[in-house]
């Protein structure tokens, strides 16, 4: 749909948040709620319109996809009446006269239906909509099938290759293991390499047919509980536990001594540079996470647990938290 046939239909906002896998895959979540209250298709812009596919709810704004910041294209949508909503799921405070991003009070996805002005119980569950053709695809063994990674888009939460490697040495003859992520992530050997391979939602057809994702947090972590499939994740100490925990999954944390700053607030970690090595995640004992493997694989059939929260709302109406972050529209 483009802009003049959006204004056609009566859309007087359209709603945006960061180009990563994760973000737009919650934020998808959350607008369920406001769709739930309102019963009227939603305006998303969005990088990732395969993510967004099958799901009945949204509207997709195709002109909004290039560069969703460009000025040019929000001038377009303000004079045709449309308003940029930018949802992210973190805060911001002032801090000596500088806008800074902090990680907010709760979970991610509880964070983002707050932003959007959800006032009610939902559900610590991510939506993801395959189709029941998607959902034949994606089985290759006959054993306990695992879905893992071998890197990741940012270093301080991505679960380092030695570690995947080693995790498939130690399992590989009791469990099928299926690498899935990046074509440009290195390949892990003993796998069946299925990186890049039919897209992000081919990637989401492997997850909802395997018993377990290996991983760090990020995207694939909010794919894997949206179409339950539990995790063990490698949880740096970058970001706390609270925001980002699916209460189904084993988060293994550093027992070595690692840096904090970053999640106690004192720095934001795709902002600044690290000076210890990424100790945050490097110092996780893979011992740790293949014991997690182990549980998570022998607990395989239980059903997946679900969390609920109350959200309090505190919408935002604009691009506000985009200015913030980064002082003006370009």
């Amino acid at each position: 749909m483009n802009i003049n046939k959006a204004k056609e239909l009566g859309y007087d906002k359209v709603y945006f948040t960061f180009d990563c896998i994760g973000d737009t895959i919650l934020l998808m979540s959350g607008l369920k709620y406001i769709y739930e209250k309102e019963k009227k298709r939603i305006l998303v812009g969005t990088y990732y319109k395969e993510l967004l596919e099958n799901c009945d709810y949204i509207e997709i704004l195709d002109d909004f996809c290039e560069d969703i910041f460009d000025k040019k294209v929000y001038d377009e949508l303000i004079k045709n009446g449309i308003q940029p909503i930018f949802i992210s799921a973190t805060d911001f405070i002032n801090e000596n006269d500088k806008i800074r991003p902090i990680w907010g009070k709760y979970h991610i996805l509880a964070n983002v239906c707050s932003k959007l002005g959800v006032e009610s119980e939902i559900q610590i569950s991510p939506e993801f909509y395959l189709t029941e053709k998607e959902k034949q695809n994606g089985r290759f063994f006959e054993k306990a099938q695992i879905a893992i990674v071998s890197a990741g888009n940012q270093r301080y939460k991505a679960i380092p290759y030695e570690m995947a490697q080693q995790i498939v040495n130690e399992l590989n003859d009791k469990y099928g293991f299926v690498q899935v992520g990046s074509p440009s992530d290195p390949v892990i050997s003993g796998v069946l390499d299925k990186r890049g391979k039919g897209g992000l939602r081919g990637t989401a057809s492997i997850l909802y047919n395997s018993d377990l994702y290996v991983g760090g947090i990020g995207g694939l972590m909010h794919m894997a509980r949206a179409v339950e499939c539990k995790s063990v994740i490698a949880f740096s100490r970058a970001e706390p536990i609270a925001l980002e925990n699916y209460i189904c999954n084993i988060n293994v944390i550093p027992k070595r001594k690692c840096c904090t700053l970053c999640g106690d607030n004192v720095q934001f970690p795709y902002l600044s540079t690290c000076h210890n090595d990424y100790s945050c995640i490097r110092n996780i004992d893979v011992k740790d996470v293949i014991n997690a493997v182990e549980v998570q694989i022998n607990n395989r059939n239980r059903n997946v647990e679900v969390e609920r929260m109350f959200v309090p709302s505190k919408k935002v109406s604009g691009i506000e938290d985009y200015i913030r972050r980064f002082g003006e529209i370009r």
